[in-house]
């Protein structure tokens, strides 16, 4: 999982609390199911981009909590996004309370894939162990 390469960094203690406005829906995508999507794909064809991800787009305020849990790092707080604008400017409030996240529909049809890891938690599971 590509974010879960940068993101642990940012929440172990000490940098845990300076999260805000967590409302915003990711949806992940793990590298062995990338891969096997770009295996898929020249044997395909299609027209257009697909969204390539897991089955269950999730808010950062249900992942980010299980993913601070898994790395043994303290809940991160929240912030009014008033006040989180200041440090992360428009474009980082709007990163964090407006995604929606990507369905994978297209990409099952277009290329008959179907990601092994189905949900985020998979994800978090396999890569950085269970709780």
């Amino acid at each position: 999982m590509h974010l879960l390469t940068a993101i642990p960094a940012r929440i172990r203690p000490q940098r845990a609390d300076r999260d805000f406005a967590l409302t915003t829906t990711f949806s992940f995508t793990h590298t062995h199911d990338a891969a096997t999507a770009v295996v898929a794909a020249p044997a395909r064809p299609f027209a257009g981009a697909l969204n390539v991800v897991d089955d269950e787009s999730a808010q950062v305020a249900s992942w980010l909590p299980e993913l601070a849990d898994i790395l043994g790092a303290p809940w991160p707080g929240r912030i009014p996004a008033a006040v989180a604008g200041l440090v992360a400017g428009a474009w980082g409030v709007a990163f964090t309370t407006r995604l929606r996240g990507a369905d994978d529909a297209r990409a099952r049809l277009a290329l008959n894939w179907r990601p092994r890891h189905t949900t985020w938690r998979d994800g978090f599971a396999e890569e950085l162990g269970e709780k």
